[in-house]
């Protein structure tokens, strides 16, 4: 298989060693292969060209698999309806069109399906996993387990490992989780890149460094998947590899440019690389593209203050609050900070205060209520309120512990 992947006419020495001669048998032997391989696409037209000569159960199993890996699920669903139709009393064919059926968002029909493969056959575990698909759909989270497990124990199938694995870190079972999706990869699944994703979700607080690999598998398996993306971003930002996260970011937009996310996280790159005005270049084309993303604003401000612009700064952390968010704590405490190096301790701390009450952990109004304490002769309290400031920025962002190291120097 290794040669095979290396070489693509290895493809063929793969069926010959399989005793099959050139023609039928032979394409649907090299079809096999190049989708274990992956290589769907290149896959697509021998499948087909079987299918259209023969067009059996199997065939159509095979072709309607092959389309599913290429977004293609009308398509897919129409052939399992053909295999089901050629094979009525086959229980196999109704399970697989029901598990289909289940996991693209149709659950009662494929709940329908499963049933009637249970009746041909009441061991058949991909039914017994398309009605565990269904439960999940129809909000029963616990019977979507029981069935899951019930059905996993007679049969494999990718997609009902993907859902147990999901519903196992639900319940605190990181390692039950990722051996499911270690399971659905070797198998196949629909979707690698959103596999090898979840996986890497699942395993980022125990393995950050095995965490990174499966983003970097999931968006070598497919670029555009921008989820996968911003995980790695999020990591590489703790650590401050921001030139990293940059090129991340920039050949993410090659394919997305018109994603607004992205040029956020372009616009907070520039700047920590001290390209300000490509942060603020990049920051109003976000909020071009999405005027509702008021922590745009934050880098903004971010610039302007590395600038010394307080006013201007101020101003900007302002809209950042304009309305709830979830960067809202941040806002109100880079206002603070501005504030008070503007000389307005009274609003320093009203502004630390409204930070807090929103986060009671947020970093820098810790760190600005403790300097204005301490300016005000609360020696004890300013230093309890400074250290675990600094402590939680820390474990947050290297940036922002430069931030508050240049308030806490002044």
């Amino acid at each position: 298989m290794r040669a095979a992947q290396r070489d693509p006419g290895a493809l063929d020495d793969v069926a010959r060693a399989e005793g099959l001669a050139p023609g039928l048998e032979h394409l649907a032997a090299r079809g096999r292969v190049l989708g274990l391989l992956g290589r769907w696409e290149e896959a697509l037209p021998d499948l087909q060209a079987v299918e259209a000569q023969r067009g059996d159960g199997d065939d159509l199993d095979a072709l309607a698999a092959c389309l599913l890996r290429l977004k293609r699920p009308r398509d897919a669903v129409a052939l399992l309806d053909r295999a089901a139709k050629l094979e009525p009393d086959r229980a196999e064919r109704w399970a697989r069109l029901a598990l289909t059926l289940a996991h693209l968002g149709d659950p009662a029909y494929g709940r329908t399906l499963a049933e009637r493969a249970l009746s041909l056959d009441p061991r058949s575990g991909l039914a017994i996993c398309a009605l565990g698909i269904a439960r999940y759909h129809a909000g029963d989270r616990r019977g979507a387990r029981v069935e899951l497990d019930r059905g996993l124990a007679l049969a494999v199938d990718p997609t009902a490992l993907e859902l147990r694995a999901q519903l196992r870190f639900n319940d605190g079972d990181w390692q039950g989780a990722v051996a499911d999706l270690d399971r659905a990869l070797a198998l196949g699944p629909l979707e690698p890149a959103r596999t090898y994703y979840n996986r890497g979700v699942f395993r980022s607080t125990p393995d950050p460094e095995a965490a990174d690999a499966d983003y970097d598998l999931a968006l070598a398996a497919d670029p555009r998947f921008l989820q996968a993306l911003h995980a790695r971003l999020g990591r590489r930002l703790r650590r401050g590899d921001y030139a990293g996260g940059r090129a991340d970011v920039e050949a993410a937009l090659k394919e997305s440019p018109g994603d607004a996310r992205l040029h956020y996280n372009l616009a907070s790159l520039c700047r920590r690389l001290g390209d300000g005005d490509g942060a603020l270049a990049a920051a109003a084309r976000a909020l071009e593209l999405d005027p509702s993303m008021l922590h745009v604003h934050l880098t903004r401000g971010l610039v302007l203050l590395d600038r010394d612009q307080l006013p201007a700064a101020l101003d900007e952390f302002g809209r950042s609050v304009a309305k709830a968010h979830d960067f809202a704590s941040r806002g109100y405490a880079l206002r603070a900070l501005t504030r008070r190096r503007m000389g307005d301790l009274d609003g320093a701390l009203d502004d630390a205060a409204q930070a807090l009450a929103l986060d009671p952990d947020e970093a820098a109004a810790l760190t600005i209520r403790g300097l204005v304490r301490r300016a005000r002769g609360e020696r004890a309290a300013g230093d309890a309120d400074l250290s675990r400031g600094l402590a939680l920025a820390a474990q947050e962002d290297a940036d922002l512990v430069r931030v508050l190291r240049i308030e806490v120097d002044r």
